[in-house]
This record gives C-alpha cells, structure tokens and sequence, in this order.
C-alpha cells in the first residue's frame, strides 16, 4: 500500500471523529490541566493529519 493510500484511509476513518467535545474541554475553565493538555494534544493530530497531503 502506497503512504498517499495509506493517509486516504486514515483520513476517511477520522472524518467523522467529534473533535468538538475536545475543543469544549480545551477551552472549559473548569477543566483540569492534564485533560486539557490531552484535548489539545488530540485537537493537533487531528488538524495535521487532515491538513496533510502526500504527492509522489
């Protein structure tokens, strides 16, 4: 399987992943600070791997 394949697949298999509820948590003042280093440590990959494009 070629990388661009490979990162199609994962990008189909994330689309639908609710990055909202991190943001919420990232943003809540009520949140404890590890959770929200988790959230945005999540909200990140998320935003690279979609923003990501492989060309040969």
């Amino acid at each position: 399987m070629k990388t661009r394949d490979l990162l199609e697949e994962i990008k189909e298999n994330i689309k639908d992943f609710d990055i909202a509820t991190f943001e919420e948590r990232a943003r809540d003042e009520n949140t404890d600070q590890t959770s929200k280093l988790h959230a945005n440590f999540h909200i990140q990959n998320y935003k690279e791997i979609m923003e990501l494009n492989i060309d040969e």
